[in-house]
């Protein structure tokens, strides 16, 4: 790949290393261990069935990426429309070290909305130790969400609460010697329109929540074209 005016697209190519399973609503995440950027495409669902496989590769110093490697370790709950997250010690006051938490947050697994949040530690090669609950949301089920991870604090913003799009922010303590969620609390502030499946953002200290679904499971689509703003 040659490199192009800052601001700009190049061309767009088809990579000739694709996933091992083909999916959609899935968890990505990118983490650096060493000198080597790894991807990590986490769950989702294929077209028949939920997925609870993971998928690795790493980034090659031209940008392109090297084959996708099945991990060993699966997810235990298979789940679609979840946040996948990652905490060290960028994003954790209390991580040291290489240390890194890798996390499937809340979803839905077939028919039914979940609550709980499974995690595995990385390891030194970039393959995952064995997947285990790492605590749940207490207050109800939760999917078509966004999930950021800040000053040792895990959030869950907006998705399908219930049944119905959210406003609502809350957040658990992420314990800084294994992983494990405690302490959730809502937050005061909320964005002003309820929604799912929305994008997020953060940039210069500010989070953005943008777009999503405005209507609830079952009903005629409805959207948002709204941005909301707040510092982070």
């Amino acid at each position: 790949m040659s490199p192009v005016s800052f601001g700009t697209l190049g061309d767009w190519s088809t990579l000739s290393v694709g996933l091992n399973q083909a999916r959609y609503g899935f968890g990505i995440v990118k983490i650096p261990v060493g000198g080597t950027l790894y991807v990590y495409v986490i769950c989702g669902h294929d077209g028949a069935s939920d997925l609870n496989t993971v998928e690795r590769t790493y980034i090659l110093t031209d940008g392109l990426l090297d084959t996708w490697v099945t991990e060993v370790e699966n997810v235990p709950t298979a789940r679609k429309y979840f946040a996948a997250l990652k905490a060290n010690a960028q994003n954790h006051p209390g991580i040291t070290g290489s240390t890194t938490y890798i996390y499937a947050m809340e979803g839905i697994s077939g028919a039914a909305a979940l609550s709980s949040i499974e995690g595995a530690q990385v390891q030194s090669d970039g393959s995952l130790s064995a997947w285990s609950g790492m605590g749940s949301y207490p207050a109800t089920t939760h999917y078509g969400l966004s999930g950021i991870i800040g000053n040792g604090y895990m959030y869950s913003i907006c998705g399908i609460k219930g049944n119905s799009p959210s406003t609502d922010i809350d957040r658990g303590t992420i314990e800084g010697t294994n992983g494990t969620l405690t302490h959730w609390a809502s937050a005061s502030a909320k964005p002003d329109t309820s929604r799912a499946f929305q994008a997020i953002v953060t940039v210069n200290s500010y989070l953005y929540i943008i777009g999503g679904q405005t209507s609830s499971p079952g009903a005629s689509i409805t959207t948002t074209n709204t941005v909301n703003q707040i510092p982070f």
